[in-house]
């Protein structure tokens, strides 16, 4: 779809101005609002992480990149219907120490509220002991990882260690995700699970919950 497609290159070049003016004309061509996300601004963040990855772009213009992506997220949100009325369960989600790329996983945070999860967004760069302390005073269900780069990644496994040392780790379902994840690292550490995109962690946080509350019966 051509206004899918401009948002992505608009989002790529990091205007702002130009991101919230094509996210207005997708809702007034009746565009699907998740599809918006999906389509436009989750693709094109994903492509942004890929050149910062192959150091194609940088820092200051993946920032912009994100910060567009932000307020082009803005105007789609008060768009979004939520889908269900009742709390889900509840899931502290954050992006992994030494990583400050923040919009993927804000925008699954985001979708995760729209699906009827209470959500505490820890924010990025979050040290590993912090994800449990906050799972502990929040009443948690799932603890969410994630990362952009294959570097930062490696924090990961320190959360599940972090779990086992003080004896939670079968208390909490632990699902990681972002740019550079795949379900074979997440297998590799020990998670209990990984969404390629949004809509399929949902998913996967809905079966983890249900499977989780199953074993505590």
């Amino acid at each position: 779809m051509e206004i899918l497609e401009e948002i992505v290159n608009v989002v790529i070049e990091g205007d702002k101005d130009r991101v919230t003016a094509a996210a207005k004309k997708a809702l007034a061509q009746n565009v699907d609002p998740m599809q918006i996300i999906e389509k436009g601004f989750t693709q094109a963040m994903r492509i942004v992480g890929e050149k910062f990855e192959k150091m194609e772009i940088f820092l200051p213009e993946m920032l912009l990149s994100a910060e567009a992506t932000t307020a082009g997220i803005g105007i789609i949100k008060p768009h979004i219907k939520e889908e269900s009325p009742q709390q889900e369960g509840v899931v502290v989600i954050g992006t992994i120490q030494s990583d400050v790329h923040d919009i993927g996983k804000n925008i699954v945070a985001f979708y995760l509220e729209v699906c009827g999860f209470k959500v505490h967004n820890l924010g990025k760069d979050v040290p590993p002991s912090v994800f449990v302390d906050e799972a502990e005073a929040k009443g948690a269900d799932i603890i969410g990882i994630s990362a952009l780069l294959t570097s930062t990644m490696a924090y990961m496994p320190d959360v599940i260690e972090e779990l086992k040392i003080r004896g939670l780790r079968d208390k909490y379902k632990v699902m990681v995700g972002g740019g550079a994840v795949t379900p074979e690292w997440a297998a590799k550490i020990g998670a209990d699970g990984c969404g390629a995109n949004f809509s399929e962690a949902a998913k996967i946080v809905k079966e983890l919950i249900k499977a989780r509350r199953v074993a505590s019966k």
